[in-house]
């Protein structure tokens, strides 16, 4: 009798530690496919593309990768090529579901709040080259000082109209495993009734530097083939083959079931920095577009600085908004037309007596941005009215007693695709 209470002491033991590990990662550690909840159920899960039933989430392990093999989609085996698992036909989305829509939350339970992508920034490739490279630096944020089941999620993320692939840093209980600490993986989400995807879940620390990163390792025709992982974290690698064109970039904070600032970090923001961004060989014109879904607390994201490398997009989840910069232009650092041709005009506002650079630029066969500024000398040839085609150029002038000087300006294309600036610093 003494041997079997051992005996099944020991067991059950055995038991609890496992449930233990299984609900409370350390930091490098990793979760396997059985830290999705209990098999056999279908209760509703909250991905980084929203809600999903539980049987649509899918574990991709080290060692194999995703590939479309014509119009199914196909779990393969590095090396040999072999086929372990056909996920057949890839759904389009409808215009309801696109990636980013929180009108998608409709379609399946919420928890309580608002939901889903919370601020973040976009920008769209119009250059005719892909997008090669997609990289950015974050420090993992504090724990929040209430844990009561909300589930945060950070990343920068390419996409196409249909799928989105992400390095993903989250806080909570997650498809992929997770709890009341920071993990990270990479996932490859998209359309409302196919399968979602994602590798192991590693826990990492507060104070910990990530390195988000998508490249673009191959190509076969008008499909291509890319990796999204954290550099350092080889489970977090998820490679993706003879996929759609991934054309349009976004720095985000993601959230449910947060009904209290106080689940939010203590930080107040989390930086995404050093953002580098490469279409074929050369650095992307990269100007951000900030959106703010969610501004309960005031949620905000700031376009600290365009362009690449060395970008930085800062994702605020409380506080007001951050004062203007010394030097801006209409209280941002630049004023852009994106989406086709257009006029602007306002103030250009810096102490006085600062030397202000202009910077106006026109990108794409086909451009012309104008500025014409009121009052101060620009400096250059053309005066205080300046005409740039496809290039870019940058004026100086002195600002004035007033510390505000007047300016206007249009921007024209005679194609679908290009784009003007006007920046400042």
């Amino acid at each position: 009798m003494k041997r079997m209470f051992t005996a099944g002491l020991f067991i059950l033991t055995l038991i609890v530690w496992g449930c233990a590990k299984h609900g409370d990662l350390q930091p490098g550690e990793t979760a396997g496919p059985d830290s999705k909840g209990p098999s056999g159920t279908d209760q509703i899960v909250f991905t980084p593309f929203g809600p999903r039933k539980q049987s649509e989430v899918r574990l991709i392990k080290e060692g194999t990768h995703l590939e479309y093999k014509g119009q199914e989609l196909m779990q393969v085996q590095n090396g040999t090529n072999k086929t372990l698992m056909n996920f057949g036909k890839q759904a389009p989305l409808s215009g309801s579901q696109s990636v980013n829509s929180v009108n998608r939350l409709k379609t399946l339970s919420s928890p309580p709040g608002p939901n889903g992508w919370v601020t973040y920034s976009g920008w769209t490739n119009s250059t005719s080259q892909p997008i090669s490279y997609f990289a950015t630096d974050w420090v993992v944020p504090n724990n929040p000082s209430v844990s009561s089941g909300q589930l945060l999620y950070f990343f920068n993320g390419l996409q196409n109209s249909d799928h989105i692939l992400q390095p993903v840093l989250q806080y909570g209980q997650s498809p992929a495993g997770g709890g009341n600490y920071w993990a990270i993986t990479s996932w490859y989400v998209g359309c409302a009734t196919c399968p979602v995807f994602h590798g192991s879940l590693t826990a990492v620390s507060s104070g910990t530097t990530l390195h988000g990163i998508m490249q673009q390792t191959g190509q076969t025709g008008s499909n291509y083939n890319y990796t999204s992982s954290f550099t350092g974290y080889p489970s977090s690698v998820l490679p993706v083959s003879n996929i759609p064109q991934l054309y349009w970039a976004a720095e985000s904070f993601e959230q449910y079931n947060v009904t209290n600032a106080n689940q939010y970090p203590t930080n107040d923001f989390v930086a995404m920095k050093n953002i580098e961004l490469k279409t074929g060989t050369s650095q992307a014109p990269l100007y951000w577009t900030a959106y703010n879904a969610i501004t309960d607390y005031n949620q905000h994201t700031i376009i600290a600085t365009n362009g690449s490398p060395n970008g930085e997009v800062d994702l605020y989840f409380r506080n007001p908004p951050v004062p203007p910069p010394p030097i801006n232009i209409n209280n941002a650092l630049s004023y852009d037309w994106l989406n086709g041709n257009g006029s602007g005009s306002g103030y250009i506002n810096a102490p006085a007596g600062t030397l202000v650079h202009v910077t106006i630029s026109a990108y794409g066969p086909g451009t012309l941005t104008n500025f014409q500024l009121n009052g101060p000398t620009l400096s250059g040839p053309m005066g205080n009215s300046v005409y740039i085609q496809n290039n870019s150029t940058t004026q100086t002038f002195t600002m004035p007693a007033s510390g505000s000087a007047s300016w206007s300006g249009y921007f024209q294309r005679t194609g679908s695709s290009g784009t003007g600036h006007i920046s400042v610093y």
